[in-house]
Parts: C-alpha cells; sequence; structure tokens
C-alpha cells in the first residue's frame, strides 16, 4: 500500500510540483515538512517522532505544519481499527491538494495525544 503518493520519480532526487512550494496560504515550514514528505518512498510510513527529530524547529511547530497541510488537503491521517478493537494511524500525502478531502478535528487531536 502506497502511503506517500506523487508523480513518477526517478531514484536519488526528488522532483517537486511549484504549486505546492508557492502555495502562499502555506507557511514556509509546512512547504519544508512537505517537502520531505515527498522526498520519501512511496510504501514509507510517516512518523511524528521521526518528522520532530529531523526539524529543529520543536515539536509544537511540527504538529502545527501537519495541521496546516492536512486543512491544506496535502495530507489526511486515518484511522484504522482493527479486529481487536485497537486503533492505529495511517498518513497519506500528496503533492497537490485534494479535493474532497476533510478536515476531521476530532481525530487530529486524537493524534497528538500520543
Amino acid at each position: 500500500m502506497k502511503y506517500i503518493n506523487h508523480s513518477n520519480m526517478q531514484s536519488d532526487y526528488t522532483r517537486l510540483p511549484n504549486k505546492f512550494l508557492q502555495d502562499s496560504s502555506l507557511t514556509w515550514g509546512a512547504r519544508g515538512l512537505l517537502s520531505y514528505l515527498l522526498s520519501k518512498p512511496g510504501d514509507w510510513k510517516a512518523n511524528k517522532v521521526d518528522m520532530i527529530k529531523q526539524s529543529p524547529d520543536g515539536e509544537r511547530k511540527v504538529e502545527n505544519y501537519l495541521t496546516e497541510l492536512a486543512e491544506g488537503k496535502y495530507l489526511k491521517r486515518i484511522r484504522i481499527t482493527g479486529l481487536d478493537n485497537k486503533f492505529s494511524w495511517e498518513t497519506h500525502v500528496w503533492d497537490s491538494p485534494q479535493e474532497g478531502l476533510e478536515f476531521d478535528t476530532e481525530n487530529w487531536k486524537e493524534f497528538y495525544k500520543k
């Protein structure tokens, strides 16, 4: 299953569309985090702890960037409930805003309790 969705890429470099890099509704921090996420292979699972370790901005700012990307419809977190009623999260990332994505505030807050 692919978690990072982007255009056809070659190895050892990342090709990024100008649209999100020039999206003035996103802060520079959110654009940078999205660039980092899109540099990962398609089957890489986004991990908040990893994102925080990779950034000098700190936990709160990284969380704000993630929220900003979700509100901009570049990122969606999906809560998965297993047969044992335990849940986990999947993060899906796109290189352009996805119409039809709804921002789920309650589930997003739940993600940050971890």
